[in-house]
């Protein structure tokens, strides 16, 4: 397929249809109606307006989510973003969730849409910022006053390219382009294509500043200190590329090269995970010589972006401590369902090592740090060998290790120690009572039980992005 047949095959499916349009428009009068009047029986200065990817035309087909901000007087106090959110709750006649971010914020969902509402402070200038979302009409206003109807259409092949390659959306989960960070893009470089064509030669560390708001990009790096700075065109306090990984930034500019070599739908619409049986799965995992460990326990029930916070937070702590056990981590990864099932996987290269480690001292010219080493270890009930001296003048000794098994290392300091000691997230640790592992081929019952954790499973073993697989 050429480019230009891709993008126009894919710009007709991202495109929401004339009867999309009348349906969103509906609902969102109809939200802004019933707020409107709810609040004026509590409230007299205030104002109700749509904000986000509809309020710009750049949503996309399918698309049932709507932001909704509640613009409050500079003057009102912080305490009464409470009283409109539960002012709010006394109108809509479905059922709510209270997030929190910088402050409270209300989610529900009405005919199939997923609606936000967000109260904010109405500021003339963002100088005089009381909350971080103040900025967002400002975002709204200077993408609207920017975008033509054509460049619209390229923000939507933007959002489609990176949501089909894994790297769209700015939650911690992902770490990905926002939707706001999409549209500054097609401005920046005019298009899609001149984008394409530009990312895939970045660098790690590039710059792009719409406005010139900085001359300096030693001192801009310094400033950001990120993989992709991209400086807020309403605030150049900000770099709004500033979630984005390492990784995730990577993967764009691979896939941007590799779109242009050859030029699919998958980078768009990703083929679905091979269908495979569970004794081709755990077949395929036997086959590569290593060992898995898997930890499974509840969600802990946390907004988003806290949950994943504590999962990776714990991750990284769990490999510390098999590693410093010397069970050598060959790759981590995890899934959850965010409600009720969290499985961290840990593929070892080996999960059981000798009883036997050996320890280095001091060298013999060091007198002074010989004695402590000889002394605890002469006659130490964990001495198995030593101490003595080696080929390289040190001391030498070979003792028995804690634990030989990896599971053992585990089951015992999650189920006894002190967990935030460890590492572990606050509210995974509450967890770890619950909490059960699994070693190799044990995982079958768990992939019996679990579709989405059986294709998650899958893509683990397979690991080639989908974007680079061949059309068949």
């Amino acid at each position: 397929m050429s480019v230009k047949s891709v993008l126009r095959d894919v710009l007709r499916k991202l495109t929401p249809t004339e009867s999309e349009r009348q349906d969103m428009q509906l609902q969102v009068k109809k939200i802004i109606d019933v707020l409107t009047t709810g609040l004026k029986k509590s409230f007299s200065d205030f104002e109700v307006q749509v904000e986000g990817s509809i309020a710009k035309d750049t949503w996309l087909s399918n698309n049932r989510e709507i932001d909704i901000f509640i613009l409050l007087p500079l003057e009102t106090p912080r305490k009464l973003l409470k009283d409109v959110i539960n002012a709010v709750k006394q109108v809509i006649s479905v059922p709510w969730v209270e997030r929190y971010a910088e402050h409270p914020f209300l989610e529900f969902s009405i005919n199939e849409y997923k609606v936000e509402v967000v109260p904010c402070f109405k500021v003339r200038n963002l100088k005089k910022l009381k909350s971080a979302v103040d900025r967002t009409p400002f975002h709204t206003q200077y993408v609207k006053t920017h975008l033509t109807p054509q460049l619209r259409d390229d923000v939507r092949l933007l959002k489609g390219f990176t949501n089909g390659i894994g790297v769209y959306g700015a939650e911690l989960k992902v770490g990905g382009f926002s939707g706001y960070l999409c549209e500054l893009l097609i401005l920046a470089y005019n298009g899609f294509l001149n984008l394409l064509q530009e990312a895939a030669s970045w660098k790690h560390g590039h710059i792009i500043d719409i406005k010139t708001h900085y001359k300096n990009a030693y001192e801009l790096r310094k400033l950001f200190d990120s993989p992709l700075i991209v400086v807020d065109p309403v605030d150049n306090s900000r770099n709004v590329a500033s979630a984005l990984t390492l990784k995730n930034l990577s993967i764009f500019i691979a896939a941007a090269g590799e779109f242009f070599r050859t030029p699919h739908l998958h980078f768009f619409f990703p083929p679905t995970t091979p269908m495979l049986s569970i004794s081709e799965v755990l077949s395929k995992m036997n086959s590569r010589g290593t060992h898995f460990l898997f930890l499974a326990f509840p969600a802990p029930s946390v907004v988003s972006d806290i949950l994943w916070g504590q999962l990776y937070k714990s991750v990284s702590a769990l490999r510390t401590l098999l590693e410093s056990n010397d069970f050598q981590v060959f790759r981590t990864d995890m899934w959850t369902d965010e409600q009720t099932l969290v499985v961290m996987i840990f593929e070892l290269e080996h999960k059981t090592i000798p009883y036997v480690t050996k320890r280095s001292g001091p060298p013999v010219t060091l007198p002074q740090h010989t004695t402590n080493f000889t002394s605890k270890y002469i006659e130490n009930e964990n001495t198995l060998s030593g101490p003595y001296i080696d080929e390289d003048g040190k001391w030498i000794v070979e003792t028995k290790r804690s634990f030989t098994k990896a599971e053992d290392l585990l089951a015992k300091n999650l189920f006894s120690n002190d967990l935030e000691e460890i590492g572990l997230g606050k509210y995974v640790a509450m967890e770890m009572p619950s909490a059960k592992i699994y070693m190799d081929t044990e995982i079958e019952s768990l992939l019996n039980e679990n579709q989405v954790f059986l294709d998650f499973f899958i893509e683990y073993l397979i690991k080639t992005p989908k974007w680079l697989m061949k059309s068949s």
